[in-house]
């Protein structure tokens, strides 16, 4: 009897975001590690397409360690509309297992839910006619794509407080961008809070600091010779950083403002399975990023979890450096600049908040949290209540 043919599946990484180096397919066995390119290092970020595979049951095996979070792959059955977690049956320090549903026939896995310029643009589109929110290009990319710069102002005012927001200095960080579109919802809204942001606060963010790197799959962190976000030294050698330095002191003009720099950190363990800041070796900043610690705890009516005592302390662990040296970050490099009273990087972990899964909707809902608490944050210390 003749059995009947079964097509080779076709995994690859063509496309925005993809990262992979598929070392080869066995059946339904598929070896890969992340592409590391240009980073300094181990890193662990990685997403990957398959098709022809509907129906049948893959095992994923990585050939570096350190690839998977503690809630597995993220994967979307749809061609990367809708994401979740738990689609392995079978999860282990080496790789995974799924089956693959009947008329998924464009698959995509991840270590995490992806954030691209896609996205971004259909946030946009649903905002389009927001009379607050104007978009402009900080710059050009190296590879000539418009790094974009989002203000939500109201016409014919000059606030006279200040909120710049960035993030994806590190490519792969992608979680950070639904933090930002639920803290950009925030500002616009039709009730006190967007009211508040409407009379009193003009917020200027950048999504993406390193586009190419994001559209490209590229990790991102500790790219060599430096990354983006130690790009702020002397030695800029990137276009979006060098024009957001250009621009952000006119653009302040002494006026009080507040800096948050939105990222990810490693993908396991206690330490980085919550929402934390980076504590800073200012004396002074630590004790303001405390107290905006406490109104975002305070204020917070969200299901992501986030607690002040979390925040990471300047002198512990990784967070060291020479604080008398030139400034080669982002925060360290903002601080400096006139009118900033708050310079601060949030930690937006990639798959779970101290035992709550990470979902596109419950980042959404932080990043209206960070906006309620910064309200406080004013309101407490710079503003009469």
């Amino acid at each position: 009897m003749l059995l009947p043919m079964i097509e080779p599946i076709q995994i690859d990484t063509d496309f925005p975001g993809g990262n992979g180096l598929i070392e080869r397919v066995e059946g339904a066995r598929i070896l890969l590690r992340p592409d590391l390119r240009d980073t300094e290092g181990e890193w662990f970020y990685w997403h990957v397409r398959v098709r022809g595979a509907e129906g049948r049951s893959l095992r994923f095996e990585f050939t570096r360690p350190h690839v998977l979070t503690c809630r597995g792959p993220a994967v979307s059955w749809d061609g990367g509309n809708t994401w979740e977690w738990g689609c392995a049956e079978k999860t282990d320090a080496t790789g995974f297992a799924c089956v693959v549903p009947e008329g998924a026939n464009d698959v995509r896995l991840s270590v995490g839910i992806p954030y691209l310029a896609a996205d971004l643009e259909r946030w946009l589109a649903a905002h389009a006619d927001h009379a607050r929110l104007c978009r402009d290009a900080l710059c050009r990319s190296e590879a000539g794509r418009q790094v974009d710069r989002l203000r939500v102002v109201t016409p014919g005012f000059r606030a006279p407080f200040g909120l710049l927001v960035t993030a994806r200095h590190h490519a792969c960080e992608a979680m950070a961008g639904y933090v930002l579109e639920g803290l950009l919802d925030a500002a616009l809204g039709d009730d006190p809070l967007g009211r508040w942001f409407a009379e009193t606060m003009e917020l200027v963010a950048i999504p993406f600091m390193d586009v190419d790197g994001v559209e490209r799959g590229d990790q991102g962190k500790n790219r060599r010779p430096h990354d983006h976000n130690r790009d702020y030294g002397p030695d800029t050698r990137y276009r979006s950083v060098a024009a957001l330095k250009s621009w952000v002191p006119g653009w302040a003009d002494g006026r009080p403002f507040v800096a948050i720099d939105l990222h990810c950190p490693w993908i396991s363990n206690a330490d980085n399975e919550r929402i934390f800041q980076v504590g800073s070796a200012s004396p002074q900043i630590a004790a303001e990023q405390r107290r905006l610690g406490r109104c975002v705890e305070a204020v917070r009516p969200g299901v992501l979890p986030y607690s002040v005592a979390h925040d990471w302390p300047y002198g512990r662990g990784w967070n060291i450096g020479d604080p008398t040296g030139p400034p080669r970050n982002f925060s360290g490099w903002v601080r400096g600049i006139p009118g900033c009273i708050l310079a601060t990087s949030w930690e937006i972990p990639y798959a779970d908040a101290s035992g709550v899964a990470m979902t596109r909707g419950r980042a959404r809902a932080f990043g209206k949290d960070l906006a309620a608490g910064i309200r406080e944050y004013w309101r407490e210390g710079r503003l009469p209540a």
